[in-house]
């Protein structure tokens, strides 16, 4: 998800290229720049929709999926158990596409039943039900009628993605049904475009948590993907003090965070399985040579105590909803939760949530070295 400044860069230049070229922009172009700067699929319907009453035209493919004289392949038969893409392409070559008439029906039906699901009186009631039936069954229609969409796209992207294809299809459906449980035809976007900007977004998030050993919040990927695209820009090789200032300034980032950022760029990975075959090392892997680092009883029994004394002094912010925060943040009653999922429940910033935490830490340290606690066990 964009934050407000990222989505007016956005705004701007879509704004500046329809002034450039007095044309409708092209739908595969524009798509791209939501992609690239991180834009969600319910923060470029919303922005669309703001263009479009502004008088700003994105021409649409034809037909919403396939382009001209494209056609689905044949499955292929050859095969005892089918593979995920040539069950979605015999699935999506026997579903009948969806005029907009029907589109905008099913996608009311859609937005009825999230209304009911809300209210948990009217939901138990039997019209309720039907409703809600309803709502499921458009959901399931929008889906199967919009197969071809994630085959065009495993199609097209299966050879430029270090991914299997089985995983291009499951993270392209995650997109599309994602699509279908959200859409709103008033934002006046076809499903087909809102669906695409779900499919990319889930097949982009896919391969960067399954293709990394380790997985680095998807805002973070996008802050390493705009450092290494300044960098080509800028024509550096390298990531020296002078390079990683002319970065900061064109990012408009401090030296120190650039600085970070190009430490995760320049990051390689090496896995403890890796064979080694040097000599004397020959049959062994790359682990058995790490030190145990197992601790001694003692050792382990006084961190112990200090994680109790940490969530015993946890528990002692006034706080309700920074006590929340810290909590959650760092696993106490179940995984970790990123700041920005804390910022969503919320309703407020990735920043503003950075803030409370690194405020409640600095009282907790203080708390901490007063009650004889080490101030290192945060």
């Amino acid at each position: 998800m964009a934050d407000e400044a990222t989505i007016d860069v956005v705004r701007r230049r879509l704004v500046g290229e329809s002034e450039r070229t007095r044309a409708p922009l092209g739908r595969d172009w524009v798509d791209e720049i939501y992609l690239k700067y991180g834009l969600s699929p319910d923060q470029a319907a919303m922005l669309e929709h703001e263009l479009s009453a502004a008088g700003l035209l994105v021409a649409e493919r034809s037909d919403n999926d396939l382009d001209p004289g494209e056609t689905i392949p044949a499955p292929d038969r050859s095969r005892t158990f089918p593979d995920a893409l040539s069950l979605l392409m015999y699935h999506a070559k026997r579903s009948p596409r969806l005029d907009r008439k029907e589109e905008v029906e099913l996608g009311e039906a859609i937005q009825l039943g999230l209304k009911i699901a809300d209210d948990e009186e009217a939901s138990a009631s039997a019209h309720g039900l039907r409703i809600l039936t309803r709502a499921e069954r458009a959901r399931e229609k929008l889906v199967t009628s919009n197969l071809r969409l994630v085959v065009k796209f495993v199609m097209s992207r299966r050879f430029h993605l270090r991914m299997d294809v089985e995983d291009l299809v499951q993270h392209g459906m995650i997109g599309l049904i994602r699509a279908a449980e959200k859409y709103d035809p008033d934002w006046g976007t076809r499903f087909s475009t809102y669906a695409t900007w779900w499919i990319r977004q889930a097949v982009s998030r896919g391969f960067h948590n399954d293709g990394n050993t380790i997985r680095l919040p998807v805002h973070v990927i996008q802050q390493v993907q705009r450092l290494r695209r300044a960098k080509r820009a800028l024509g550096l090789t390298g990531s020296s003090r002078g390079d990683v200032e002319r970065l900061a300034e064109s990012l408009a980032w401090t030296v120190e965070f650039t600085a970070k950022v190009a430490q995760l760029a320049d990051m390689n990975v090496v896995s403890l399985d890796a064979p080694l075959s040097t000599g004397e090392a020959d049959g062994l892997n790359l682990g058995e040579l790490v030190a145990d680092a197992s601790m001694r009883p003692d050792q382990a029994a006084e961190l112990q105590r200090s994680r109790e004394m940490v969530r015993e002094l946890v528990d002692t912010i006034e706080d309700d909803r920074a006590r929340d925060i810290i909590r959650r943040r760092y696993g106490f009653d179940g995984p970790d939760e990123t700041l920005q999922e804390l910022g969503d429940g919320y309703g407020v910033t990735r920043e503003r949530i950075r803030q409370i935490q690194d405020k409640t830490l600095r009282k907790l340290v203080k708390r901490a070295i007063s009650g004889g606690l080490r101030g290192d066990a945060f």
